[in-house]
C-alpha cells in the first residue's frame, strides 16, 4: 500500500532516504519555504513534491521522518552550520 510520506529536511541524507520511498511507490512531500537551492536540487532529483508549510504537509501524510546528523561541536568534522547535540 503507498503512503503519503513528509521528509522534514531532504539534505543529502533525508533526499537518499526520500528517493528509497519514492523508489518504493510512495508519495512525498516536503516542505520548501526558506530552504537552500541546493536542497530544492536535491528534492525535485528525488522526485519529491514540494509543499509551502508544516500545516499543509501533515494534513496530507501518513507519517513524516527526520534524518539529522548529530555531529558533536568539538569533532573536526562539524562546521558552523552543524547543530551540536550532547546526550
Amino acid at each position: 500500500m503507498a503512503m503519503d510520506v513528509l521528509v522534514l529536511r531532504p539534505g543529502s541524507m533525508g533526499a537518499t532516504v526520500a528517493a528509497s520511498f519514492c523508489d518504493a511507490g510512495h508519495h512525498v512531500m516536503w516542505i520548501s519555504h526558506g530552504r537552500s537551492a541546493g536542497t530544492v536540487e536535491r528534492a525535485e532529483a528525488a522526485g519529491l513534491t514540494a509543499v509551502d508549510t508544516l500545516a499543509e504537509a501533515v494534513q496530507a501524510v501518513d507519517v513524516a521522518a527526520v534524518m539529522q546528523a548529530i555531529v558533536d561541536a568539538g569533532h573536526p568534522s562539524a562546521s558552523s552550520n552543524d547543530e551540536a547535540v550532547r546526550p
